[in-house]
Protein backbone atom coordinates (compact mmCIF):
# COMPACT_ATOMS: atom_id res chain seq x y z
CA UNK A 1 0.00 0.00 0.00
CA UNK A 2 1.25 3.46 -0.92
CA UNK A 3 0.60 6.62 1.07
CA UNK A 4 -0.54 9.60 -0.99
CA UNK A 5 -2.02 13.01 -0.38
CA UNK A 6 -5.73 13.61 -0.93
CA UNK A 7 -4.90 15.85 -3.88
CA UNK A 8 -3.36 12.88 -5.74
CA UNK A 9 -6.67 11.05 -6.27
CA UNK A 10 -7.14 12.40 -9.80
CA UNK A 11 -3.66 11.41 -10.93
CA UNK A 12 -4.08 7.90 -9.51
CA UNK A 13 -7.35 7.35 -11.36
CA UNK A 14 -5.93 8.83 -14.56
CA UNK A 15 -2.89 6.55 -14.36
CA UNK A 16 -4.64 3.37 -13.24
CA UNK A 17 -8.30 3.50 -14.32
CA UNK A 18 -8.71 6.11 -17.05
CA UNK A 19 -12.00 5.64 -18.97
CA UNK A 20 -12.71 2.56 -16.88
CA UNK A 21 -15.36 1.86 -14.23
CA UNK A 22 -14.68 3.32 -10.79
CA UNK A 23 -16.92 2.88 -7.76
CA UNK A 24 -17.07 5.22 -4.77
CA UNK A 25 -18.34 3.56 -1.59
CA UNK A 26 -19.24 6.02 1.15
CA UNK A 27 -21.01 5.99 4.51
CA UNK A 28 -22.64 8.54 6.82
CA UNK A 29 -19.25 9.92 7.87
CA UNK A 30 -18.72 11.31 4.36
CA UNK A 31 -20.17 14.75 3.72
CA UNK A 32 -22.09 15.63 0.55
CA UNK A 33 -19.32 18.14 -0.21
CA UNK A 34 -16.68 15.39 -0.16
CA UNK A 35 -18.74 13.10 -2.39
CA UNK A 36 -19.59 15.84 -4.89
CA UNK A 37 -15.99 17.03 -5.08
CA UNK A 38 -14.78 13.51 -5.93
CA UNK A 39 -17.53 13.15 -8.54
CA UNK A 40 -16.81 16.45 -10.30
CA UNK A 41 -13.06 15.80 -10.31
CA UNK A 42 -13.35 12.29 -11.76
CA UNK A 43 -16.41 12.34 -14.03
CA UNK A 44 -14.38 13.32 -17.10
CA UNK A 45 -11.67 10.68 -16.73
CA UNK A 46 -13.57 7.52 -15.74
CA UNK A 47 -16.98 5.86 -15.66
CA UNK A 48 -17.93 6.97 -12.16
CA UNK A 49 -20.52 5.38 -9.90
CA UNK A 50 -21.22 5.72 -6.20
CA UNK A 51 -23.09 3.73 -3.61
CA UNK A 52 -23.68 3.96 0.11
CA UNK A 53 -22.15 1.25 2.28
CA UNK A 54 -24.77 -1.18 3.54
CA UNK A 55 -27.09 -0.95 0.56
CA UNK A 56 -28.21 -4.35 -0.68
CA UNK A 57 -27.43 -3.70 -4.34
CA UNK A 58 -23.70 -3.37 -3.78
CA UNK A 59 -22.25 -5.03 -6.88
CA UNK A 60 -18.68 -4.05 -7.67
CA UNK A 61 -17.61 -7.28 -9.37
CA UNK A 62 -19.18 -6.21 -12.67
CA UNK A 63 -16.12 -4.85 -14.44
CA UNK A 64 -14.94 -2.23 -11.95
CA UNK A 65 -11.27 -1.40 -12.18
CA UNK A 66 -10.89 0.67 -9.01
CA UNK A 67 -12.85 1.20 -5.80
CA UNK A 68 -12.64 4.34 -3.66
CA UNK A 69 -13.59 3.87 0.00
CA UNK A 70 -14.76 7.06 1.71
CA UNK A 71 -15.85 5.62 5.04
CA UNK A 72 -14.89 4.61 8.57
CA UNK A 73 -13.15 1.37 9.49
CA UNK A 74 -16.37 -0.08 10.92
CA UNK A 75 -18.21 0.45 7.64
CA UNK A 76 -15.34 -0.99 5.63
CA UNK A 77 -15.11 -4.13 7.79
CA UNK A 78 -18.81 -4.82 7.24
CA UNK A 79 -18.49 -4.54 3.44
CA UNK A 80 -16.89 -7.99 3.17
CA UNK A 81 -15.34 -7.08 -0.18
CA UNK A 82 -12.63 -9.10 -1.90
CA UNK A 83 -10.13 -6.26 -2.19
CA UNK A 84 -7.72 -8.47 -4.15
CA UNK A 85 -10.02 -7.97 -7.17
CA UNK A 86 -9.48 -4.20 -7.50
CA UNK A 87 -7.17 -1.26 -7.27
CA UNK A 88 -8.16 0.06 -3.85
CA UNK A 89 -8.10 3.72 -2.86
CA UNK A 90 -8.82 4.41 0.80
CA UNK A 91 -9.79 7.82 2.12
CA UNK A 92 -10.21 7.03 5.84
CA UNK A 93 -12.71 9.03 7.84
CA UNK A 94 -10.99 8.03 11.11
CA UNK A 95 -7.50 7.13 12.32
CA UNK A 96 -7.79 3.42 11.53
CA UNK A 97 -5.35 1.75 9.15
CA UNK A 98 -5.33 -1.97 9.93
CA UNK A 99 -8.74 -2.93 8.45
CA UNK A 100 -7.83 -1.33 5.13
CA UNK A 101 -4.88 -3.64 4.56
CA UNK A 102 -6.99 -6.79 5.07
CA UNK A 103 -8.38 -8.94 2.29
CA UNK A 104 -11.72 -10.76 2.52
CA UNK A 105 -10.12 -13.67 4.39
CA UNK A 106 -8.32 -11.41 6.90
CA UNK A 107 -4.81 -11.81 5.52
CA UNK A 108 -2.72 -8.87 4.31
CA UNK A 109 -4.10 -7.81 0.94
CA UNK A 110 -1.62 -8.08 -1.92
CA UNK A 111 -3.55 -5.94 -4.39
CA UNK A 112 -2.41 -2.50 -5.50
CA UNK A 113 -3.73 -0.08 -2.91
CA UNK A 114 -3.41 3.58 -1.94
CA UNK A 115 -4.04 5.31 1.38
CA UNK A 116 -4.95 8.94 0.84
CA UNK A 117 -4.50 11.04 3.94
CA UNK A 118 -3.08 14.36 5.07
CA UNK A 119 -2.98 13.19 8.70
CA UNK A 120 0.25 12.21 10.45
CA UNK A 121 -1.22 10.04 13.22
CA UNK A 122 -1.09 6.26 13.06
CA UNK A 123 -3.41 3.45 14.19
CA UNK A 124 -2.89 2.74 17.89
CA UNK A 125 -4.67 -0.63 17.64
CA UNK A 126 -2.08 -2.24 15.38
CA UNK A 127 0.59 -3.27 17.91
CA UNK A 128 -1.93 -4.92 20.22
CA UNK A 129 -3.63 -6.71 17.33
CA UNK A 130 -0.28 -7.98 16.02
CA UNK A 131 0.64 -9.34 19.45
CA UNK A 132 -2.61 -11.26 19.85
CA UNK A 133 -2.62 -12.62 16.30
CA UNK A 134 0.99 -13.77 16.54
CA UNK A 135 0.04 -15.79 19.61
CA UNK A 136 -3.20 -17.18 18.17
CA UNK A 137 -1.63 -18.10 14.82
CA UNK A 138 1.16 -19.81 16.75
CA UNK A 139 -1.39 -21.78 18.78
CA UNK A 140 -3.37 -22.70 15.65
CA UNK A 141 -0.21 -23.85 13.88
CA UNK A 142 0.69 -26.05 16.84
CA UNK A 143 -2.72 -27.75 16.83
CA UNK A 144 -2.66 -28.16 13.03
CA UNK A 145 0.98 -29.34 12.95
CA UNK A 146 1.95 -26.44 10.71
CA UNK A 147 4.97 -24.17 10.70
CA UNK A 148 4.67 -20.64 12.04
CA UNK A 149 7.54 -18.34 12.99
CA UNK A 150 6.52 -16.45 16.11
CA UNK A 151 7.57 -12.80 16.25
CA UNK A 152 6.78 -10.55 19.20
CA UNK A 153 9.26 -7.77 18.48
CA UNK A 154 6.91 -4.96 17.50
CA UNK A 155 7.46 -1.31 18.26
CA UNK A 156 4.63 1.01 19.20
CA UNK A 157 4.19 4.68 18.23
CA UNK A 158 5.14 4.07 14.62
CA UNK A 159 4.53 6.57 11.85
CA UNK A 160 2.07 5.68 9.10
CA UNK A 161 4.94 4.89 6.73
CA UNK A 162 6.65 2.65 9.31
CA UNK A 163 3.33 0.97 10.07
CA UNK A 164 2.60 0.15 6.44
CA UNK A 165 6.15 -1.12 5.92
CA UNK A 166 5.74 -3.37 8.93
CA UNK A 167 2.40 -4.71 7.74
CA UNK A 168 3.71 -5.36 4.23
CA UNK A 169 6.62 -7.36 5.67
CA UNK A 170 4.42 -9.75 7.66
CA UNK A 171 4.41 -13.43 6.65
CA UNK A 172 1.68 -14.34 4.19
CA UNK A 173 0.23 -16.99 6.54
CA UNK A 174 -0.47 -14.55 9.37
CA UNK A 175 -4.24 -14.25 9.69
CA UNK A 176 -5.96 -11.53 11.69
CA UNK A 177 -8.50 -13.55 13.61
CA UNK A 178 -9.48 -10.62 15.82
CA UNK A 179 -10.57 -8.54 12.82
CA UNK A 180 -12.66 -11.46 11.60
CA UNK A 181 -14.18 -11.74 15.08
CA UNK A 182 -15.23 -8.10 15.40
CA UNK A 183 -16.58 -8.22 11.85
CA UNK A 184 -18.82 -11.21 12.56
CA UNK A 185 -19.66 -10.27 16.14
CA UNK A 186 -20.56 -6.66 15.23
CA UNK A 187 -18.06 -5.09 17.63
CA UNK A 188 -16.73 -1.58 16.95
CA UNK A 189 -13.14 -1.37 15.76
CA UNK A 190 -12.27 1.06 18.58
CA UNK A 191 -12.90 -1.81 21.02
CA UNK A 192 -10.30 -4.07 19.36
CA UNK A 193 -7.63 -3.58 22.09
CA UNK A 194 -10.19 -4.58 24.74
CA UNK A 195 -11.22 -7.60 22.67
CA UNK A 196 -7.61 -8.70 22.25
CA UNK A 197 -6.88 -8.33 25.95
CA UNK A 198 -10.00 -10.27 26.97
CA UNK A 199 -9.10 -13.05 24.50
CA UNK A 200 -5.47 -13.40 25.55
CA UNK A 201 -6.51 -13.38 29.20
CA UNK A 202 -9.08 -16.08 28.40
CA UNK A 203 -6.50 -18.31 26.69
CA UNK A 204 -4.10 -17.74 29.57
CA UNK A 205 -6.80 -18.96 31.96
CA UNK A 206 -7.59 -21.99 29.78
CA UNK A 207 -3.93 -22.94 29.47
CA UNK A 208 -3.40 -22.78 33.24
CA UNK A 209 -6.64 -24.66 33.92
CA UNK A 210 -5.73 -27.47 31.52
CA UNK A 211 -2.33 -27.89 33.16
CA UNK A 212 -3.94 -27.97 36.61
CA UNK A 213 -6.84 -30.24 35.51
CA UNK A 214 -9.20 -27.58 36.78
CA UNK A 215 -11.71 -27.13 33.93
CA UNK A 216 -15.36 -26.21 34.06
CA UNK A 217 -17.36 -27.65 31.16
CA UNK A 218 -20.46 -25.87 29.89
CA UNK A 219 -23.71 -27.84 29.98
CA UNK A 220 -24.23 -28.14 26.21
CA UNK A 221 -27.58 -29.93 26.55
CA UNK A 222 -28.92 -27.05 28.62
CA UNK A 223 -27.30 -24.42 26.39
CA UNK A 224 -28.44 -25.81 23.02
CA UNK A 225 -31.58 -27.78 23.86
CA UNK A 226 -32.79 -29.11 20.48
CA UNK A 227 -29.83 -27.86 18.43
CA UNK A 228 -28.32 -31.28 17.88
CA UNK A 229 -25.60 -30.02 15.55
CA UNK A 230 -24.19 -27.80 18.31
CA UNK A 231 -24.60 -30.55 20.91
CA UNK A 232 -22.69 -32.95 18.68
CA UNK A 233 -19.97 -30.35 18.08
CA UNK A 234 -19.37 -29.77 21.76
CA UNK A 235 -19.59 -33.45 22.57
CA UNK A 236 -16.86 -33.97 19.97
CA UNK A 237 -14.74 -31.21 21.53
CA UNK A 238 -15.14 -32.80 24.95
CA UNK A 239 -14.14 -36.20 23.56
CA UNK A 240 -11.12 -34.88 21.65
CA UNK A 241 -8.12 -34.77 23.96
CA UNK A 242 -5.66 -33.56 21.32
CA UNK A 243 -5.72 -29.93 22.46
CA UNK A 244 -5.45 -30.91 26.11
CA UNK A 245 -2.46 -33.15 25.48
CA UNK A 246 -0.75 -30.60 23.23
CA UNK A 247 -1.10 -27.89 25.85
CA UNK A 248 0.16 -30.18 28.61
CA UNK A 249 3.12 -31.31 26.52
CA UNK A 250 3.98 -27.74 25.50
CA UNK A 251 2.76 -26.00 28.64
CA UNK A 252 5.99 -24.29 29.61
CA UNK A 253 6.41 -22.65 26.19
CA UNK A 254 2.73 -21.87 25.64
CA UNK A 255 2.24 -20.44 29.09
CA UNK A 256 5.38 -18.33 28.77
CA UNK A 257 4.36 -16.94 25.36
CA UNK A 258 0.78 -16.33 26.45
CA UNK A 259 1.84 -14.56 29.64
CA UNK A 260 4.35 -12.45 27.75
CA UNK A 261 1.76 -11.43 25.13
CA UNK A 262 -0.81 -10.67 27.83
CA UNK A 263 1.68 -8.44 29.68
CA UNK A 264 2.77 -6.69 26.47
CA UNK A 265 -0.84 -6.00 25.49
CA UNK A 266 -1.55 -4.63 28.95
CA UNK A 267 1.53 -2.40 28.70
CA UNK A 268 0.23 -1.03 25.41
CA UNK A 269 -3.12 -0.32 27.03
CA UNK A 270 -1.50 2.64 28.75
CA UNK A 271 -4.58 4.78 28.26
CA UNK A 272 -7.63 4.19 30.45
CA UNK A 273 -10.33 1.88 29.08
CA UNK A 274 -12.60 4.91 28.75
CA UNK A 275 -10.29 6.17 25.98
CA UNK A 276 -11.41 3.18 23.90
CA UNK A 277 -15.05 3.84 24.68
CA UNK A 278 -15.14 1.15 27.35
CA UNK A 279 -17.40 1.36 30.38
CA UNK A 280 -19.26 -1.21 32.47
CA UNK A 281 -22.18 -1.41 30.05
CA UNK A 282 -20.27 -1.90 26.81
CA UNK A 283 -17.64 -4.12 28.45
CA UNK A 284 -20.48 -6.44 29.39
CA UNK A 285 -21.85 -6.12 25.84
CA UNK A 286 -18.46 -6.99 24.33
CA UNK A 287 -18.08 -9.97 26.67
CA UNK A 288 -21.50 -11.25 25.66
CA UNK A 289 -20.68 -10.84 21.96
CA UNK A 290 -17.38 -12.66 22.48
CA UNK A 291 -19.21 -15.46 24.23
CA UNK A 292 -21.74 -15.81 21.39
CA UNK A 293 -19.00 -15.70 18.76
CA UNK A 294 -17.01 -18.40 20.53
CA UNK A 295 -20.18 -20.44 20.96
CA UNK A 296 -20.65 -20.60 17.19
CA UNK A 297 -16.98 -20.83 16.25
CA UNK A 298 -15.46 -23.88 14.60
CA UNK A 299 -11.86 -23.22 15.63
CA UNK A 300 -10.04 -22.84 18.96
CA UNK A 301 -12.34 -20.01 20.06
CA UNK A 302 -15.00 -22.67 20.64
CA UNK A 303 -12.96 -23.99 23.56
CA UNK A 304 -13.42 -20.67 25.37
CA UNK A 305 -17.16 -21.32 25.30
CA UNK A 306 -16.75 -25.01 26.12
CA UNK A 307 -14.76 -24.14 29.23
CA UNK A 308 -17.24 -21.43 30.21
CA UNK A 309 -14.68 -18.61 30.16
CA UNK A 310 -17.11 -15.86 29.14
CA UNK A 311 -19.81 -16.71 31.62
CA UNK A 312 -21.88 -13.52 31.90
Amino acid sequence: MKICKLTELNSIIEAKAKYQKVMLIYDDSASPTQINEIYYNLKQICVFNKIKAGENNLDIYNGYRAVIYLCTADSFIKLNIDTNEFINIFIPQDNAILPYVMDKNFYICKAESYLLTDKISSDENITISLLFNEYFNYLMSLVNCEEFNLNLNFSSNLTITQTLNLLSSLPSNLRFYDIELISKANIDYKMLPIVDYLLIAAFYTVTKSIQQNNLTIVDSYKAFKDDYAQIDKYFSLCSNNVLLELIKLNFSCLNSVCERVKDMILQNLTLPFTFFGANDANLKDVSLKLKNFCKNSNNLFAYLYLYNIFSV
